[in-house]
């Protein structure tokens, strides 16, 4: 039967031992918003806000988070399932809630000026 059930994911990054869980991420992201978000979102986002990096200061994006550079910039990462995550036996730390609260923060900080958010959110000038 495990087929047939739902598959759990996360994005693991390697380099620093945290996770977050993806359709966690994505709905409580929704409800703190109030914003319907695309079904692929959360991958997307987590990894180019968490990754960006420019040499150029003009680049940052003024928020209550950095973003240029990202605190993930040049770390590696991939996707498994949380069933495999905990069978490996070794120690992650969830950053789930910590991703939503800064997620939930650039929007809200932004609140639809910026299109370069509006891009890594994939969200309608509407929505943003």
């Amino acid at each position: 039967m495990r087929g047939l059930l739902p598959l759990k994911l996360v994005l693991r990054n390697l380099s620093k031992h945290v996770y977050v869980r993806i359709d966690d991420f994505e709905r409580a992201l929704g409800e703190k918003t109030g914003k319907e978000l695309e079904s692929d979102f959360a991958l997307n986002a987590l990894i180019l806000v968490n990754t960006s990096w420019s040499d150029d200061p003009s680049c940052t994006i003024r928020c209550p988070h950095e973003i240029v550079p990202g605190p993930w910039a040049g770390d590696r990462f991939d996707v498994t399932s949380i069933t495999e995550l905990k069978s490996e036996g070794e120690l992650w730390k969830d950053v789930t809630e910590e991703q939503v609260e800064k997620f939930a923060e650039i929007i809200e900080e932004d609140d639809g000026k910026s299109i370069v958010l509006r891009l890594i959110f994939d969200l309608p000038p509407s929505l943003a």
